[in-house]
């Protein structure tokens, strides 16, 4: 990642000269007697119950960039920001929450920030129209030095529906020429008429969206091979999973290259690549999220193909690790491999040599003695995946072919047909999916080829990793229950049939 100096060499100053050229705040203090019950969070800017008219008069003598607070003569308590710009006074309902003054979903340290944030918005929005209308219909496909440090490749672009992404308010402001204090996403400042705001949609630090959501969740990609090709590395596409951020520093969005105004909240940042880019740039970002280690903050519980591409791994090495130390032990000729248990501080500690050491993690005999500790491990880990093994979109239509009372239910009838409707399946998940599902599964058919000794038949491995390997994304009580003969199903079948499948 660059330093704010290295970014500003290479973005566009259009918008950064423009802030620059930004009026100031001027606070145009009250000069009469002390108020009383002044509320301490307010400074002499306060003029306490005076009308709009009279508010009026007073910020224009000040100036452009003229501002002051006023109470509501109709609703005490409540206060009201006037502001002078460009020859309009506008008027805005104001809100403290503890120690940070805020306007809708833009949180502020000071009063003084806030009506400077505003000011750079609207000067931005009134100079810069024509380049914000382009940023919100097209992708400028500039090269720069911002494409190579995220790895934006584009594998074909897509935009994605407006309504698949996560809902902007939009706050009417007094007049339709006054804008709004915001990077053209909807008002960010609530005008004096509008009293309702919805909190539940307002954090400190914005909420997580895709660039391109799908019941997939974070792992939506796209060229995906078939479920037994492992020699194909081709690149897979990966949506973005942006959060509203406040960039310090000069930033640069990496779609349209131009600088990101305003002092808070500013633009998005993708939570698993660090891609900066403005709110209106979310739509045009290339689905080619490259996740970086340093964004993963824990191994457990991290999506499956976030991690894969961080650590640049086909299959998580987690999977790998421990597949690999099981039968390197001979685990498979152990009774009750993957059925017995063994002590949480065990596995809690096998966990925790992952989440330090990642790829690098020691956990042969000589640190973990104990088989089970490991293959307790492997459980653990797929179940913490947010996006099971086999995707949640794929749950309803697999459990519908081994359901008699489904109108898609499928008789093996020893021609093969279910199992090419299951591999027509399992090959619409990504890459990353297909292979682990796969180095899972070909263990299983080792551990269950001795059975005789370990007593874990296809039927019995099915009971254990049918909860690891998929569930329903809206679990419950009744679905368990309902479910839970259909799932050994499906994974007993994959084992029986491996060959059959994969082939």
């Amino acid at each position: 990642m660059s330093s704010p100096s290295e970014e500003a060499e290479y973005g566009d100053p259009f918008f950064l000269k423009l802030q620059r050229q930004a009026p100031k705040p001027v606070p145009v203090e009250f000069q009469g007697a002390e108020l009383e019950d002044r509320p301490p969070h307010y400074g002499p800017e306060l003029h306490g119950a005076i009308t709009r008219e009279e508010g009026e008069l007073l910020v224009r003598r000040a100036g452009q960039g003229a501002f002051l607070i006023r109470e509501s003569l109709r609703q005490p308590g409540q206060f009201t920001l006037m502001l002078l710009f460009d020859d309009q006074v506008r008027n805005y309902r104001i809100y403290l929450d503890g120690s940070h003054h805020f306007v809708h979903d833009k949180y502020y340290d000071s009063l003084l920030d806030l009506v400077a944030d505003g000011l750079i918005n609207l000067y931005c929005e009134k100079y810069g129209r024509d380049r914000i209308r382009t940023m919100t219909m097209t992708r400028r496909r500039r090269r720069s030095r911002s494409s190579n440090l995220y790895s934006t490749q584009d594998k074909g672009f897509r935009r994605p529906p407006l309504a698949a992404l996560r809902p902007v308010s939009s706050v009417p402001v007094e007049s339709s020429e006054e804008g709004a204090l915001s990077n053209s996403t909807g008002a960010l400042y609530e005008n004096t008429t509008n009293l309702s705001l919805d909190l539940s949609m307002s954090t400190t630090s914005g909420s997580v969206r895709l660039a391109h959501p799908s019941v997939t969740g974070a792992s939506s990609l796209t060229e995906l091979p078939s479920p037994g090709d492992d020699a194909d590395d081709s690149p897979v596409s990966k949506a973005h999973r942006f959060k509203v951020t406040t960039f310090f520093g000069p930033h640069w969005c990496a779609v349209c290259t131009n600088y990101m105004w305003g002092l808070v909240q500013q633009g998005e940042r993708c939570e698993d690549c660090g891609l900066p880019v403005h709110k209106q740039c979310v739509q045009n970002a290339a689905h080619s999220c490259v996740p970086t280690k340093k964004r993963v903050k824990f191994i457990f519980g991290t999506d499956l193909t976030v991690l894969c591409l961080a650590y640049n791994c086909s299959v998580p090495f987690v999977v790998s690790k421990c597949i690999e130390q099981v039968e390197a032990r001979e685990g498979h000729f152990m009774e009750g491999i993957y059925r017995i248990g063994t002590y949480l501080p065990y596995i809690e500690t096998v966990r925790q040599q992952f989440e330090d050491q990642a790829e690098h993690a020691r956990i042969d005999t000589l640190f973990f003695p104990d088989t089970h500790s490991i293959s307790c491990t492997l459980k653990n880990y797929l179940r913490s995946l947010p996006i099971p093994v086999i995707h949640y979109d794929l749950y309803q239509p697999l459990l519908a072919l081994f359901d008699a009372s489904s109108d898609t239910h499928c008789e093996d009838g020893g021609g093969g047909q279910l199992a090419s409707r299951v591999a027509q399946l399992l090959r619409e998940m990504n890459v990353y999916h297909q292979r682990t599902l796969k180095l899972i599964v070909k263990h299983l058919v080792k551990v269950a080829s001795f059975s005789y000794a370990n007593k874990m038949t296809p039927s019995n491995l099915a009971t254990v990793f049918a909860p690891c390997l998929l569930r329903n994304i809206e679990e419950s009580l009744q679905s368990v229950v309902r479910d839970t003969t259909l799932q050994m199903a499906v994974v007993c079948y994959l084992i029986e049939n491996y060959q059959t499948i994969w082939s």
